[in-house]
């Protein structure tokens, strides 16, 4: 049988590493991977599902009872660990339903410490609708290519239901997402649940035969990595696929950090989407207003029995995974750190934005986070590095308004030391004062209106002049975007908010990994101030593990409002994609 040449391509899983697709292989060393299988589905009843299953040798195969070729069904590529990709849709017999098939994909995950905010950041971010509202861009002669998400099959959109039904308990009753690893998908569980219970029986069977007895470490087999998030688009005329490896921030202990299978594994990655929580960060407390620190940072790290009855104690844990994280991150040797030649996307989120914005709104200084100067220092050590970078040929790849109004200014002072110095530190202070506004600091993170930055006189007003930084509103950011040729070009905003992002992680104690990593020439960094629930929360009484606005007067966002940053992040997340 030929079968569509859908997903050819992708020979290894996005989300374990394991094989995808092939023949069963063994690795450079010898070893035996665990097989690829081919997994039919047909039926109209979830977990009921009548299926077959085969190696793409097909030197074996098992089917339930009621499996029958002819019927109309869904083909997918299950790969080595139980991780399911549609392939095609059998429309009736033999014809392939050809519509479903991708002419682009790309693989990311997204990392973090325990109660990060990982789902709810994914998923708001996923349900942005990239178009451009408003006139002017109505009589453009480049029009933005339109993005449309495409929900094309029942099991790959699964995962991302998931989430959506528990976001809806946020919204509804206040019960915060749970732990990311949901005995629903981990693919032990996700495949009896959705196709069969006796489907995982029958493929541990078959793996057994084509590997010998004793390959298969059944206590550990689809229990590690949860089924990926499938999106797919249409980007103009092309269609794509985003798998999205939401990993589980409890999986993240010392042992599995040191562990050289993930540290390659994270290194395959394309897009790396690293959640950094300030709400845990031992500097973040003292940002806080006094009189709603504690119960604000209590309800913004998934209150529960151990948050309610020893705050300080989980705090102090979850800071200790998520350094732990960034040490793996940056480090400078070992598996994670190879160059393998592909360019890596590494986007850091620092996620509950809100909470900063509730600061600056009750009074609080934003050179009041982290240590004294830290957040200038941060945004003028990523200025540097991007106006180094992309000094020479690189300039293409950077707007003509960014290079003019930031980047072209600092670098044509690099023949001075000094001087550079002061004119890197002028353009930080402004993009930090600017923002230390509560308005402006929520324009850039939320609203997405256009605004103007000034750029005060250095000391020596003739070689350090005053000069402003047009902001563009987000309709303009995401139509500059999605204008044809653009997909890799760094935009003014995405520069304004990586730059202020830099700070913060700074001041936020995360100076010399962050300096690592800028420093590594396989990686493109930038940097996010996202809040997936806007508003930030309070617990709904002392002991409770249901939250609120802080506001009362307020409610969580649809999953669909629009966001600045979670608008800006899903673009570079399809930047590979986008012509």
């Amino acid at each position: 049988m030929t079968w569509s040449h859908n997903l050819n391509q992708l020979k290894r899983c996005p989300a374990c590493d394991d094989d995808l697709g092939v023949p069963p292989s063994h690795a450079e060393d010898g070893a035996w991977r665990r097989p690829s299988l081919l997994l039919e589905v047909c039926g109209t009843e979830r977990g009921a599902m009548e299926w077959r299953l085969s190696s793409f040798d097909n030197a074996v195969e098992s089917q339930s009872k009621g499996y029958h070729r002819s019927r109309p069904g869904w083909v997918y590529r299950m790969c080595g660990d139980g991780h399911v990709f549609l392939d095609h849709i059998r429309m009736t017999g033999e014809s392939v339903g050809t519509e479903w098939t991708v002419d682009d994909f790309d693989v990311a995950a997204t990392i973090g410490g325990v109660a990060a905010g990982k789902s709810y950041l994914v998923l708001r971010t996923l349900h942005q609708q990239l178009s451009v509202s408003g006139l002017p861009h109505i009589t453009s002669p480049d029009r933005p290519m339109q993005v449309n998400s495409l929900t094309v099959d029942w099991l790959e959109d699964t995962p991302l239901q998931v989430l959506l039904q528990n976001y809806r308990e946020t919204e509804e009753k206040g019960l915060p997402l749970g732990p990311t690893v949901l005995r629903t998908t981990v693919p032990f569980h996700f495949l009896s649940a959705n196709i069969s219970p006796d489907v995982v029986p029958a493929l541990l069977e078959l793996q057994e035969k084509l590997g010998g007895e004793g390959h298969l470490d059944r206590s550990s087999w689809g229990r590690r990595i949860r089924q990926p998030i499938l999106c797919r688009y249409q980007i103009g005329g092309r269609r794509v696929l985003v798998a999205i490896a939401d990993l589980a921030g409890e999986q993240f202990a010392k042992s599995a950090l040191e562990d050289d299978y993930h540290q390659r594994l994270l290194r395959n990655y394309g897009t790396l989407t690293w959640v950094i929580d300030p709400a845990i960060a031992k500097p973040f407390a003292a940002f806080m207003p006094e009189d709603t620190a504690e119960e604000t940072i209590a309800a913004s790290v998934r209150p529960g029995e151990s948050v309610n009855n020893d705050l300080r104690g989980v705090l102090n844990q979850r800071n200790a995974v998520q350094r732990r994280v960034a040490g793996t991150l940056a480090q400078e040797a070992g598996a994670f750190a190879a160059n393998i030649g592909a360019r890596q996307h590494v986007l850091v989120c620092i996620t509950k934005m809100d909470l900063v914005h509730l600061g600056l709104r009750r009074g609080k200084r934003l050179d009041e986070l982290g240590a004294p100067g830290a957040i200038v220092k941060g945004a003028a050590r990523y200025l540097a590095e991007l106006a180094v970078r992309f000094s020479g040929p690189d300039r293409r790849m950077v707007e003509d308004a960014a290079l003019h109004s930031i980047l072209d200014p600092i670098d044509r002072t690099r023949h001075e030391p000094n001087l550079f110095e002061a004119t890197v530190r002028q353009f930080a202070t402004a993009i930090v004062e600017h923002h230390a506004n509560p308005d402006a600091w929520w324009n850039l993170v939320h609203v997405g209106g256009g605004a103007v930055i000034q750029v005060r006189e250095g000391e020596h007003s003739s070689v350090l002049p005053a000069s402003r930084i047009l902001l563009p509103s987000l309709d303009s950011h995401i139509a500059g975007a999605l204008t044809p040729y653009q997909s890799a070009v760094l935009r003014t905003r995405d520069l304004v908010m990586s730059a202020l992002g830099c700070g913060i992680a700074f001041a936020l104690g995360f100076e010399q990994r962050v300096e690592s990593m800028l420093g590594q020439k396989w990686r493109d960094v930038r940097f996010f101030l996202c809040s997936p629930l806007e508003h930030a929360p309070v617990r709904v009484a002392a002991t409770s593990e249901l939250i609120e606005p802080q506001d009362a007067s307020a409610v969580f966002p649809d999953v669909d409002e629009r966001s600045a940053a979670l608008s800006q992040l899903l673009l570079c997340l399809l930047r590979r994609m986008r012509p």
